[in-house]
């Protein structure tokens, strides 16, 4: 039902949602995430971080770096709703090739992306969230540029 109607408001009440969970999930992996776990997350920004060198659509590496994040609450019921929304968002931005839309963004992202992991590596939680919560900001306000220039005539 969610992506049988319009996919802007589907991808923006998506991203909304992201909003509202995924700063709680970067504060609470933070104080449980085990070596292993950070060197997931790790691997899923170093992957990112190829796509991009390499030109490859990073959607797919995007979601493995906020999942990564999502497993390493050992909260099963966190990942998996995390993982549902992160399909359906992979689904709607694989669509629209949303991650193509903003290659100029990419470096911004890496760097947002970083600042989360350096404050989980950390167990600074308030500042995963702090992190989280801007990056999904921005995110958002990417995604609602490239809705804006394509619904341009």
């Amino acid at each position: 039902a969610l992506l049988g109607g319009n996919k802007n408001i589907a991808i923006l009440e998506v991203m909304e949602l992201r909003k509202i969970l995924e700063g709680e999930v970067a504060l609470i992996a933070a104080s449980r995430a085990t070596p292993e776990d950070l060197e997931a997350i790790r691997e899923a920004y170093r992957k990112m971080k190829e796509d991009i060198a390499y030109g490859r659509d990073t959607a797919v590496s995007d979601f493995e770096f906020h999942f990564s994040i999502a497993r390493a609450t050992h909260n099963g019921t966190i990942t998996a709703v995390l993982k549902d929304l992160n399909e359906i968002f992979y689904e709607v931005v694989r669509t629209n090739r949303w991650h193509h839309s903003k290659p100029h963004d990419y470096e911004q992202v890496l760097a947002e992306h970083y600042a989360v992991i350096r404050a989980i590596e950390k167990k600074q939680g308030p500042l995963a969230k702090k992190h989280m919560d801007a990056h999904l900001d921005t995110a958002h306000r990417r995604v609602e540029e490239v809705i804006m220039n394509r619904e341009r005539p």
